[in-house]
């Protein structure tokens, strides 16, 4: 009698457990990926744990408690690329600090780098000037940083040779390479850039037209420096640019001799 009361709680509680509501969110958020399309939804991969996207800037799991913040500990800590840093931390010159772009405050108050003063973001968000450059007669304000990047960032789109020989000048900063006209690569002004941070990354741009294309992400378009043999002797770039290849002005079906139209980006 004994061994069948048993069998038969052994059985209601496997029945109970089966029946247990299954919480999707919470699931994902936190959960074990490899790439970002293990994760659901808006939800990025980052450190092998699916998570917000701080580029879209969503919140899916900012109150989940599967998913907590980073904690200040993280703040400072060594890096070499985007993924290294927790959450919504980027790596800034090789330490983990919030992402000027997104406008987290994670580390504000610690001892982890910050702008200079009178560069970088204002507390509002707003990209102020870090000085001028003067170049063949032009002064131009120079930048350490770019307009914060949201799902749809807007963006001039220029155009660039990143061959040899062609408007780049040096090969492309991240991997040492000139590219051909027929790849769709891309430079990125400085803040957007992020020290390198962005390397190799896809991201998707959209024209007026309503056509878009992906491009890797090669090169930093200067907003700090020009005038010179690595930069062919061009002017520091503005604050809000997307360099793009002969390759991506076609995909979009734009006329190259318009030389600057407005687009909108955002990471693919």
């Amino acid at each position: 009698m004994a061994k069948s009361i048993t069998f038969s709680f052994f059985i209601l509680m496997i029945s109970t457990i089966g029946f247990l509501p299954f919480q999707a969110t919470a699931v994902s958020c936190g959960g074990s990926c490899r790439t970002l399309n293990d994760c659901d939804g808006q939800l990025i991969c980052i450190n092998g744990k699916c998570n917000d996207d701080p580029d879209v800037g969503t919140h899916i799991c900012s109150s989940n408690p599967t998913s907590s913040p980073p904690p200040s500990s993280s703040c400072g800590a060594s890096c070499r690329t985007l993924n290294d840093c927790p959450g919504q931390l980027i790596c800034i010159n090789g330490k983990c600090n919030d992402d000027p772009d997104v406008g987290t405050h994670i580390c504000s108050g610690s001892t982890s780098p910050s702008p200079p003063t009178g560069s970088g973001p204002s507390p509002s968000g707003t990209c102020l000037p870090s000085g001028s450059f003067t170049c063949n007669g032009q002064t131009k304000s120079t930048y350490t940083c770019s307009p914060p990047v949201t799902g749809s960032t807007p963006a001039i789109l220029t155009l660039n040779d990143f061959s040899v020989g062609g408007d780049g000048g040096a090969p492309s900063e991240c991997d040492e390479s000139f590219h051909s006209n027929s790849e769709r690569v891309v430079a990125l002004s400085t803040g957007w850039y992020s020290n390198g941070a962005r390397c190799g990354m896809t991201i998707r741009i959209t024209a007026g037209n309503g056509r878009s294309t992906t491009a890797k992400v090669v090169d930093e378009c200067d907003s700090m420096h020009g005038c010179d043999a690595e930069h062919a002797f061009q002017p520091p770039c503005d604050n809000n640019i997307v360099d793009g290849s002969d390759a991506v002005w076609k995909a979009l079906g734009l006329n190259e001799n318009l030389g600057r139209v407005p687009v909108t980006w955002s990471m693919a």
